[in-house]
């Protein structure tokens, strides 16, 4: 027994000693690892070190959580900032109004962080437009979810671009630089990146450079005595007639056929700088000599022109044609540009046509335009979103989505009817905050898209509008509490073009009693709701816009089921089949014909539930607000007599 005592306690000793090395050994790799790795974030797991991204590495413990930067650094989503790249974008916009510059993601080169929500707004002055030459793209590249229609890309981190007209979404990464040229004075930018990043992300963000066009730039003579021009490099080298100068001209003087042509005369040479260049008495350069102006003008025989042309020492910038002479852009009349000779129409025959100089008598009578006027589609319906059917794409052109965005998340909020270029109805809950405690009217918070047929998968399609609205009005009597009076009005920043997927809605006259609206629509009409709400799997999937057709019921029975129905100011429609609207529909249009056109008669407002037979929704009735409505959009808007013209949009739907 004492030996079996003995071999059990040196048995004890061995396992405790070797249980206190292996702890040991765990403490002094540990140790190793952190000096190692310090000045690096680090996160709870196990006990060994991995990378995570940039600068930012997961070190798996069993205790104690540590996270830790380089001094330069400051710790921000989970990512090691530089302190100059420190604070987040927030999402409000950024006001920029200089005449060119650049703009990079955060922590750029590095990887930018999860969690982004950046916005810049650049605006030169009426009748400017705006150059944006994307020259780095690296974001986490576009995902392909796959549905009955097939898989398109959706991208999750994106850069979006758009001047109100034309919406470009950008992600994964371009090997060449991408250009995006305005068609307005206005650009908003979007930088927007999810919550969760892989642990093998390894993409920078973007770098973009932004330049106004159109503008008068006025430059002046750098003053050399206010400051001192850079040192001369050893590296410099002039070759031909060339000779070196702490002081470059302003302007780079060109011979080109026969033509004196100034380049680089922007405000970023005001600056003193050095450099190779053309001495003072022969300050135009030809290849790699030097001459004067009369050596230039005189360099070259001047060619022979046909079709009535002459030849022009400075040619005007823009081309006469029997199209354009009515509608030229400002950049034509611009007289800074540089002065190029060569053939060109005199002024007895400034019209060029098919190769000839004509007069502008000439010219054929030009086609009339084509107009459009409200309730009116291009594309037709099949009437026959809960068991509703697939719209026909494009047959509803006066559906908007409104869009949310809060916390760096996109929410589809509501549906809106457009009633004229500038101008949406919608309903005032759309504008409530989550907890529909309050409401929130800041316009940074919504994007409006025009044109959409598809709920989620159009970003890139060049016939979808996305704006942010530049106004939101809501009724001033509307109440949380009880839903009545709920609608609202959202201008937008940018008018827009009518199309064939792009037309208003007609708004319906005045009531001459608001307790009874001889327009109507009576009980038993049928009109139709259009959404993309959900569908309650129900009839078709709400990927697509949906229509379907109800019956205006008696007011009595929406007074039976909600407390605080009111027949002057709702409409109870629905409830006899399974089609209804649902969660997503509000806002959106219940619509009747009248005559050969389509009324917004009604906004979707609220409901108990979605497409149950004896249940009616509850509409707000249009016709009671329209003198509140025609007091902020005028007269014109969604009126039937108001005409528009039909821009062509490049859609081929049919």
């Amino acid at each position: 027994m004492k030996l079996i005592g003995i071999l059990y306690s040196l048995l004890l000793l061995l396992l405790l000693e070797a249980s206190l090395s292996d702890a040991i050994a765990k403490q002094e790799y540990k140790t190793r690892q952190k000096r190692q790795t310090s000045g690096i974030c680090y996160r709870q797991e196990s006990y060994y070190c991995q990378p995570f991204r940039y600068l930012s590495v997961q070190r798996i413990c069993t205790r104690n959580v540590q996270y830790c930067c380089d001094p330069r650094y400051t710790l921000q989503n989970g990512v090691c900032i530089l302190a100059g790249n420190s604070g987040t974008c927030g999402g409000y916009p950024k006001n920029i109004n200089q005449e060119s510059g650049q703009l990079t993601s955060l922590n750029y080169p590095g990887l930018y962080p999860d969690n982004s929500n950046c916005v810049w707004e650049i605006r030169g002055p009426e009748g400017s437009t705006i150059d944006i030459t994307v020259s780095v793209l690296s974001i986490e590249n576009p995902r392909y979810p796959c549905f009955f229609a097939g898989c398109k890309p959706i991208c999750v981190d994106r850069l979006t671009i758009t001047d109100g007209n034309v919406n470009l979404v950008l992600c994964g990464t371009i090997t060449t630089q991408r250009l995006f040229r305005s068609r307005a004075n206005y650009v908003n930018i979007h930088f927007y990146t999810d919550p969760y990043t892989s642990i093998f992300s390894s993409y920078q963000g973007f770098q973009l450079s932004y330049a106004m066009r159109g503008i008068t730039i006025t430059t002046t003579t750098p003053s050399t005595s206010a400051t001192t021009p850079p040192p001369r490099s050893l590296a410099i080298a002039c070759l031909g007639e060339l000779a070196y100068t702490d002081f470059l001209p302003q302007c780079t003087l060109r011979c080109e056929k026969g033509s004196v042509v100034r380049y680089n005369c922007g405000p970023g040479n005001q600056s003193p700088r050095s450099g190779c260049s053309c001495p003072a008495e022969r300050p135009i350069s030809l290849r790699e000599g030097c001459i004067t102006e009369f050596d230039c003008t005189n360099s070259i025989e001047r060619p022979t022109c046909f079709g009535g042309a002459v030849f022009s020492d400075c040619l005007p910038a823009c081309t006469l044609t029997c199209e354009n002479y009515e509608s030229l852009p400002d950049y034509c009349q611009r007289s800074d540009r540089p002065c190029i000779s060569g053939c060109g129409c005199p002024p007895s025959a400034p019209i060029l046509d098919n190769g000839t100089c004509i007069s502008l008598q000439s010219c054929k009578p030009k086609p009339q335009h084509t107009t459009i006027t409200c309730g009116k589609q291009f594309y037709l319906p099949h009437p026959k979103i809960i068991g509703g059917e697939r719209s026909v794409r494009g047959s509803w052109p006066w559906a908007i989505q409104i869009i949310k965005q809060t916390a760096g998340t996109t929410k589809f909020q509501c549906g809106g009817t457009l009633l004229c270029s500038h101008w949406v109805l919608t309903a005032a809950h759309c504008f409530q905050n989550r907890a529909r405690l309050r409401l929130e009217l800041s316009t940074f918070l919504y994007r409006l898209r025009i044109g959409k047929h598809e709920r989620d998968l159009e970003g890139l399609i060049r016939n979808v509008i996305e704006q942010i609205p530049a106004e939101i009005h809501v009724h001033p009597n509307y109440r949380i509490a009880t839903t009545n009076n709920d609608i609202a009005l959202v201008k937008l920043k940018t008018p827009l073009k009518m199309t064939r997927t792009v037309r208003p809605a007609c708004l319906p006259p005045q009531a001459a009693n608001p307790s009874f609206s001889i327009w109507g629509p009576p009980v038993g009409a049928h009109c139709y709701v259009v959404g993309w709400g959900t569908s309650q799997k129900v009839g078709p999937s709400n990927a697509y816009l949906k229509e379907a057709r109800l019956s205006v019921r008696i007011p009595a029975l929406c007074e039976g089921i909600y407390p605080y129905y009111n027949r002057r100011i709702s409409l109870c429609v629905g409830g006899r089949s399974r089609n209804d609207t649902c969660s997503g529909d509000s806002g959106g249009p219940l619509l009747c014909k009248h005559g050969d056109r389509w009324y917004v008669d009604g906004i979707t407002s609220y409901g108990h539930r979605c497409g149950v037979v004896g249940q009616p929704a509850v509409y707000t009735q249009v016709t009671t607000f329209i003198d509140w409505v025609r007091s902020k959009i005028g007269q014109e808007c969604g009126h039937p007599d108001t005409e528009w013209l039909q821009h062509d949009d490049g859609s081929n739907l049919t």
